[in-house]
């Protein structure tokens, strides 16, 4: 039986993560997991597609308070969890949502970092955002409230890396919220339903990865991998129609609770066969 080696959570969208033991997971993924998000002037979200450099943003939850330090920075800014600030609208993929402004000291802050302007959000309580055909909620995360990837995919693609004469990465380039130590390479694919503690999981979509995995989350600068090695060989077409390179599974949640580190992983539900027709993703 599979186990979690390891849980993540990414207060803000898009920039550092933090590793937990135990996670509190909510009608929305794990608490406060991409709660906030940077956006543009126009209130679009912005994201390391755009700008690697969010990556050195290292935010920090501690009891009432939201911390945003930089990589190297020993003088963080505070801001109030709960800070009740003015209304705005803002735009993720296209759809709008309700979100309350941070303050201009955040949004000073990421501008002088990020060398845009730019201002800090978190999601108003009162807004409902659904996963994709689903009754599901999520944050700011982009489609599901939660991303589950594999140690032994890790280290498939890690070998065929090195095999191309590249340095292996580690998981972080994913961003997952749940590691686990599945040893066989994408067996996190054909699992339909598990359970965790008691809890369910719907494991919704495969995750077509994007240029965000190419950027080192210790340095901020970018490079070639794992897109390189990934387009070779985990490439998924559905209907004829390329979308392009897959790792790892999105999910939800069916119930609320907590999870831990070194909980097991039971498969309760695999997916049909049927479920894969027309998409050509080949793992050999």
């Amino acid at each position: 039986m599979a186990r979690i080696s390891s849980l993540h959570t990414y207060p803000i969208k898009s920039c550092a993560g933090t590793s937990l033991t135990r996670a509190a997971v909510t009608n929305k993924g794990f608490r406060n997991d991409r709660h906030w998000m940077v956006v543009d002037s126009d209130g679009v979200f912005l994201t390391q597609r755009q700008l690697p450099k969010l990556a050195l943003v290292r935010p920090e939850i501690q009891t009432d308070v939201l911390l945003l330090a930089r990589q190297g920075d020993n003088s963080p800014i505070e801001l109030s969890i709960d800070g009740d600030g003015p209304k705005t609208e803002v735009w993720i993929w296209g759809n709008a949502c309700t979100a309350i402004e941070d303050g201009k000291e955040a949004a000073m802050w990421l501008s002088d970092h990020l060398d845009v302007e730019c201002r800090l959000v978190h999601m108003h309580t009162d807004f409902v955002r659904a996963v994709p055909n689903g009754d599901a909620r999520l944050e700011f995360a982009d489609s599901y409230p939660l991303l589950i990837v594999s140690e032994g995919s890790l280290e498939d693609l890690n070998s065929r890396i090195e095999q191309n004469g590249g340095q292996s990465i580690p998981i972080d380039r994913f961003r997952p919220n749940i590691v686990i130590d599945a040893s066989s390479p994408f067996e996190e694919d054909s699992w339909a339903n598990i359970q965790i503690g008691g809890l369910e999981y719907v494991l919704a979509e495969h995750a077509v990865r994007c240029v965000t995995t190419t950027v080192n989350q210790a340095t901020g600068e970018s490079g070639r991998e794992p897109l390189r090695t990934l387009a070779q060989y985990r490439r998924a077409k559905h209907q004829g129609k390329s979308l392009g390179v897959i790792f790892g599974q999105r999910a939800s949640n069916l119930d609320t609770g907590h999870i831990q580190v070194d909980m097991d992983v039971e498969v309760l539900k695999y997916k049909d066969p049927s479920d894969f027709s027309g998409l050509v993703a080949s793992t050999s």
